[in-house]
């Protein structure tokens, strides 16, 4: 689509240093490939527009800045990604932010997109190595997802915790590719809606989980082996 081939997915609110850096490790990553990547940002209203547009401009990337209403901040993070997605190019779609660093990756861009009809139906999930924890961490909070996975869900995510969502459903169809020699540092400094990581699992596994079971899976019977799911 446009000669994209991986559209970094990123809900912002004044990021500062974090973004500088984000964007620096990521491009100095991949070259020779930033014409095929994408950074789509969604931004606050009170958030300085310019300053993103000046360091989106020097990446040497495609992007496209989005500033829309904060919402709930932090408990609306999903409709900030499903907003993005819903103008992204990318064959893959990185559920990223605004705090990530590569820290190792021959290119990434080569690396991840090697993922490609692993499957015929190229219906699944990239999981990188996250914050040293290995490519395998069922808590993988950087999920990339194929755009034809995107295409029979019709959205990233329904929960505020799009990374659970996204990996529960894929660890149900059996469809996560791990890329071991792309590492990612996370820093998760700050949460804007004041939440730790361990109040959120349960907002998934409680409220989401039959719902996900009811409602999502179906749209994957073609290729889930119901047998054998998980607990």
């Amino acid at each position: 689509m446009n000669g994209i081939k991986i559209s970094l997915l990123i809900p912002s609110h004044k990021a500062g240093s974090d973004f500088k850096r984000m964007l620096k490790s990521f491009s100095k990553t991949c070259e020779g490939r930033r014409h095929e990547v994408e950074i789509l940002v969604k931004i606050d209203p009170d958030d300085d527009r310019n300053f993103y547009a000046e360091r989106l401009t020097y990446s040497g990337f495609k992007w496209q800045i989005i500033q829309t209403p904060r919402l709930k901040g932090y408990n609306s993070l999903h409709i900030f990604y499903n907003d993005l997605a819903k103008i992204s190019s990318g064959d893959l779609l990185w559920v990223a932010s605004d705090d990530l660093f590569i820290t190792r990756a021959a290119n990434w861009v080569d690396s991840i997109w090697s993922t490609r009809n692993t499957f015929p139906d190229n219906v699944y999930v990239v999981h990188v190595d996250i914050d040293g924890k290995g490519a395998g961490s069922k808590n993988n909070v950087i999920p990339i997802m194929s755009r034809e996975m995107y295409n029979r869900l019709g959205h990233i995510s329904q929960s505020r915790a799009n990374d659970k969502y996204v990996n529960f459903i894929a660890s149900r169809i059996k469809r996560i590719v791990k890329v071991h020699d792309v590492a990612v540092l996370h820093r998760f400094t700050k949460l804007a809606g004041g939440l730790l990581p361990s109040q959120i699992v349960p907002f998934v596994r409680n409220d989401m989980k039959g719902q996900i079971k009811k409602n999502v899976l179906p749209l994957f019977k073609d290729i889930r082996d119901t047998s054998q799911d998980p607990d």
